[in-house]
C-alpha cells in the first residue's frame, strides 16, 4: 500500500463535501436539544415566547444554556429582550467580536 493510499483513507477527497456550521445552526441545534417541540419552524424573527409558548422559566433556562455553550453574558435587566433568534444571535456575535480585540 503506498503513502497516497494511506493518506487517501484518512483525509478527504476534495471533492466530498464538509458541511461547515454556521452560528445560526448551532444556536438551533442547541434549542432542538433543549426543547420538546419542532425547532426546524422557527424564523429568525419569530417570537420564542408568542409563536411558540415558551413561558419565562424556559426562556431563562435557554438563556442560560447558551451563556454557558457560546462563552457569553446577557445583560440581568434585558432578559425579557431576547425573545427571537435573531436578537440571541446579535448578543453571541457581539461577545466574539469584542473577544477579538
Amino acid at each position: 500500500m503506498s503513502v497516497h493510499d494511506i493518506l487517501s483513507r484518512i483525509r478527504p477527497s476534495r471533492k466530498e463535501y464538509i458541511p461547515v456550521l454556521t452560528l445560526e445552526d448551532e444556536l438551533r441545534a442547541l434549542f432542538d436539544e433543549l426543547s420538546s417541540w419542532d425547532v426546524s419552524g422557527i424564523g429568525l424573527d419569530d417570537d420564542l415566547v408568542l409563536d411558540f409558548g415558551l413561558d419565562s422559566l424556559s426562556c431563562l433556562e435557554l438563556l442560560a444554556e447558551v451563556e454557558k455553550r457560546f462563552d457569553v453574558r446577557f445583560p440581568d435587566e434585558h432578559l425579557g429582550q431576547f425573545r427571537t433568534l435573531r436578537e440571541i444571535l446579535k448578543v453571541i456575535r457581539i461577545e466574539e467580536r469584542s473577544d477579538q480585540l
